[in-house]
């Protein structure tokens, strides 16, 4: 799928074969746009139908969210001709700010491109290459214009920068190039000297031919109306590609009942500080979580931009907690927290969250603390990441570094009662439950705590996952900066070590997967479709879903809390097989689009591993899955084990000699022991480390 998303929406196609294609192109300049004529292959394309209906929905329901001028920029595309159309769509989802040549366009459904540009320039869609400078010409030639360009200038120069640096110095100076390769001096008719640089474009433009790109006004308005179409609430410049696909018959969403509100922006700038925040949100997030110390420019550009967006993040939680408690009412709660979601605010708080990153990497420990308490004093953004504050909290206040021992008791004491806020907060979700809880216990246990003042959470923690060890072949790897271990089995054949692990398990009569979360989520959404595409208000704004807008939120479990406690009771009663039957039957020949569904999987193996899995064992997955779905969604154990003779189940976590388990892995195993699932972690080691033992 991601192959043909590249050859077919991305549409990059080659250079022409002529070395010089644009020496014969027409004068874009010298042309008249066309009239207006329909013509099939474009009026039909899927590109345009579906932009189309982006418009038409947004303009139909949202219009108060753009401003006359916008309006007139509507009205003035619906009177494009369909190829001008057309070609500005197909550009329009391609990289954004980027120029092109016009030669070297390729649309066999676009009649006449070069007519088409001119039209689209007149009309204020594309702007041509007046625009351009001489780095952004010189960047979409080739390099072998290139090395044409610096082989009769006499510009030294072998590779692709070096010559651009040169051309780029040349034009700095009186030099100019001429087209028989001569360097003179260029003079207007009064014998002054004319513009290097504009006589330098004008050769350089003999070489690449006009060129033409999307107006950054024009793109970034049509992006914002996706952003209200699709309901983003992450940067994405190709949402329209969800709608193509369904238009070539390539994907089939589930059928829900689409129910788009006009209010989820209350206004204007509501939507433009939105949008900002996403695109501010895009260029951030790299910066803060590929974060290394020893960066130091990268990482003084990440604490600026930190502390740029952390009074604003103030400034948004304060007006906004303040609206949401004097606009509240009962009866549309869900409605007004889901609406709350597409606040700036909502992405601000996200951009603190993962920024707390760098304060954690600078050891700025009492900063890092005063940030999360004032994440946690709000109540509206990311309640589903209040465990993991509480938790991070609680690790600096009980690892606080100082030698005063009465100080270090007082920051293990705040430590403490951090964690008791943490596991009384009903927005602390079951997988940082179980962290807070083991350090609650280790925290009493270092101070002392009196035992009848302990906390008693032995009924989580009274089961430990059984440890066995396999041993076998490791193959020598050429590349030794490979994480991943390759092992060899009797026969030569080279296996991962989960591969290897699962072999071992099918020699003792076990049915085997390697599927981690993978079929449990197949399994959840299979059981739970009638619930994740039921009617909530909101939920569902398009036709191109995998799932409710909802899902990844807090606000899922709480607006459908009745229904899934019911299928929950359902499912330790046993009657999982009978929902997963019912609709993957019905629902298979389509393979609609669902999160986390995987078609691979036969019905048979999935009623298989069901009906080996006890009932309340297979409740607690689901529930930790519908509480938390985004963080619930990794971390389970490597492989998926089941006997259907014997109908008993088991769960393997693979590790090699070098690996450990992780935390989403530690909490995996907490909960599956204390819903009694069997759970193994299976040490993989060398034939070597056998005779050490």
């Amino acid at each position: 799928m991601k192959r043909y998303l590249q050859d077919e929406l991305e549409d990059e196609y080659p250079a022409n074969e002529n070395q010089y294609p644009a020496r014969n192109a027409k004068n874009l300049a010298n042309q008249n746009p066309r009239k207006h004529p329909k013509t099939n292959s474009t009026e039909s394309s899927m590109y345009l139908l579906g932009f189309k209906q982006i418009l038409s929905t947004v303009l139909g329901n949202e219009s108060h969210l753009l401003t006359q001028e916008e309006l007139v920029v509507m009205d003035k595309f619906k009177v494009l001709s369909c190829d001008d159309q057309y070609l500005f769509v197909r550009l329009f989802m391609r990289k954004r700010d980027k120029w092109f040549r016009v030669a070297q366009l390729n649309y066999l459904d676009c009649q006449n491109i070069a007519e088409s540009c001119a039209g689209l320039v007149k009309f204020g869609f594309f702007v041509d290459d007046n625009s351009m400078t001489i780095e952004e010409l010189l960047d979409i030639m080739t390099s072998e214009e290139l090395r044409t360009v610096a082989r009769f200038s006499k510009i030294k120069g072998k590779s692709r920068k070096e010559i651009i640096e040169s051309i780029i110095d040349l034009s700095r100076k009186q030099s100019v190039l001429h087209t028989n390769g001569q360097l003179f001096l260029s003079f207007n008719g009064t014998g002054n000297l004319n513009n290097q640089t504009k006589q330098l474009k004008k050769q350089l433009l003999y070489y690449s031919g006009r060129c033409v790109k999307p107006k950054k006004s024009i793109v970034e308005l049509f992006h914002r109306i996706h952003v209200v179409y699709f309901r983003s609430t992450m940067y994405d410049e190709h949402s329209l590609t969800s709608l193509i696909l369904v238009r070539i018959k390539k994907t089939v969403y589930p059928t829900y009942q689409i129910s788009r509100t006009s209010n989820i922006f209350e206004s204007r700038l509501i939507l433009m500080e939105y949008v900002e925040a996403l695109e501010l949100c895009k260029k951030a997030l790299p910066l803060f979580e590929s974060l290394t110390l020893s960066n130091e420019e990268a990482l003084g550009s990440a604490v600026d931009l930190f502390f740029d967006i952390y009074p604003k993040w103030l400034s948004y939680v304060n007006s906004d907690m303040l609206k949401f408690a004097n606009s509240f009412e009962e009866n549309v709660q869900h409605l007004y927290s889901f609406i709350f979601s597409y606040r700036p605010g909502a992405v601000y708080t996200y951009l603190v969250h993962k920024g707390t990153n760098i304060l954690g990497k600078l050891r700025l420990v009492e900063l890092e603390i005063e940030v999360l308490d004032t994440l946690l004093a709000q109540n509206i953004y990311l309640t589903g990441k209040r465990g993991f504050w509480y938790n991070r909290k609680a690790l600096l206040e009980g690892n606080y570094k100082t030698s005063d021992v009465s100080m270090l008791r007082t920051w293990q004491h705040r430590a403490l009662c951090t964690c008791v806020h943490g596991v009384e907060d009903k927005n602390t979700h079951m997988k940082y439950q179980f962290v807070l809880q083991r350090r609650l216990l280790r925290l009493e246990k270092v101070l002392m705590t009196p035992e009848t003042d302990r906390h008693d959470f032995s009924y989580n923690f009274q089961n430990k996952p059984s440890n066995i060890t396999i041993f076998g072949k490791r193959k020598d790897l050429a590349d030794k900066s490979q994480q991943r271990t390759l092992w060899l089995t009797s026969k030569g054949t080279v296996l991962t070590v989960e591969q290897f692990a699962a072999e071992y398990y099918i020699s003792l009569g076990w049915s085997a997967v390697h599927s981690e979360s993978s079929i449990f989520l197949t399994l959840f959404a299979l059981v739970f479709w009638d619930i994740l595409f039921m009617d909530v208000p909101g939920v569902f704004q398009s036709a191109f879903q995998s799932a409710p807008l909802d899902l990844p939120t807090d606000l899922f479990f709480s607006a459908r809390e009745y229904a899934i406690r019911e299928r929950l009771l359902e499912v330790e009663y046993g009657y999982a097989e009978k929902y997963i039957k019912e609709v993957y039957t019905r629902e298979s020949e389509n393979q609609p689009v669902c999160i986390g569904l995987q078609w691979s999987y036969s019905l048979e193996m999935l009623l298989s591993v069901t009906h080996c899995i006890p009932g309340k064992g297979l409740a607690s997955i689901f529930h930790a899955m519908a509480q938390d779905y985004k963080n619930a969604s990794s971390g389970m154990p490597d492989l998926c084990l089941w006997n259907a003779e014997k109908k008993t189940f088991l769960l393997s976590e693979v590790k090699s000699d070098s690996d450990r388990l992780s935390e989403p892995q530690k909490f995996w195993i907490d909960l599956l022991l204390s819903a009694s699932l069997p759970v193994e972690v299976c040490h993989v080691l060398t034939d070597e480390n056998k005779n050490s033992l």
